[in-house]
């Protein structure tokens, strides 16, 4: 756990933007953390593969149905009773598949965050004075909570959809080639440009996360000092100066998340 949570004490307390050999090194150490759990995580990428067969499987199904059953001459509603029923077959066991990979999704992605905080928690204890002294305590706080949680759903879930979202996508654009390659042809003409939309938002996307984290940590520093610290605002009569303080603050916040939703909104109407 080391290896990982020793960044805590090189990084400081202010996002910075990394390097793709960087990040690389980072998500494999995080990745460590995964060992413990194989086993889970193993049947919870044969769940991901069987539901992503189970759903790329039902058009075919109902192309069946309709080319030998309905549009059969004379029609065969034997033939679409069967492919019907494979249908439903196939609807049972991509919700029984899909709900068993996310349950253990969800399960290996719990467990990690804990063995990260513990991680983290114990080499803080050794970090040197002059560490606590450079960085607030809240921000501290927020490193622990809110950017560990993002980072563990960013590491445990964002790989998973991506290799989901990527078979899906192959797969169905293997099916719609066989039904009708012409369509497909005019279909996949828009993946260049989808291409360079995704690539400009994640671009800017991760600017404006970044700044995200950076502000929600300031947040959760000023909450940290202002409830800590409530008997000295008191006695100094400081109760406005600090909610003046704190509305800044969250504005900024505010205005970070407004870019966020800005640049997603950006990519949707691309």
């Amino acid at each position: 756990m080391s290896t990982f949570a020793s960044h805590v004490g090189r990084m400081g307390a202010e996002p910075a933007g990394l390097g793709a050999r960087g990040s690389l090194r980072r998500v494999k150490a995080l990745w460590a953390y995964n060992w413990p759990y194989r086993s889970r995580s193993a049947v919870a990428l044969v769940m991901m593969l069987a539901a992503t067969g189970t759903a790329i499987a039902g058009p075919l199904a109902i192309k069946a149905a309709i080319d030998r059953g309905i549009a059969a001459s004379p029609p065969d509603f034997g033939q679409v009773e069967l492919w019907v029923a494979v249908f439903a077959a196939l609807t049972v066991a991509n919700w029984a598949t899909s709900s068993v990979q996310a349950y253990l999704t969800s399960w290996v992605g719990t467990r990690i965050l804990a063995d990260l905080r513990i991680g983290l928690f114990a080499h803080l204890q050794r970090l040197d004075l002059g560490f606590f002294e450079r960085n607030r305590a809240g921000v501290v706080i927020s490193r622990l909570t809110n950017d560990i949680e993002a980072l563990v759903s960013a590491v445990v879930d964002g790989p998973t959809t991506l290799v989901q979202n990527t078979l899906v996508l192959a797969g169905s654009a293997a099916v719609l080639i066989y039904v009708n390659w012409h369509l497909a042809v005019a279909t996949l003409t828009v993946f260049p440009g989808m291409a360079i939309g995704t690539a400009v938002f994640r671009y800017y996307s991760g600017r404006a996360y970044r700044e995200t984290r950076r502000r929600l940590a300031e947040v959760t520093g000023q909450l940290q000092e202002d409830i800590s610290g409530v008997r000295v605002v008191q006695a100094f009569r400081r109760e406005g100066t600090n909610y003046e303080r704190f509305v800044e603050i969250n504005g900024h916040y505010r205005a970070a998340n407004d870019h966020t939703v800005i640049a997603s909104a950006i990519l949707i109407f691309e």
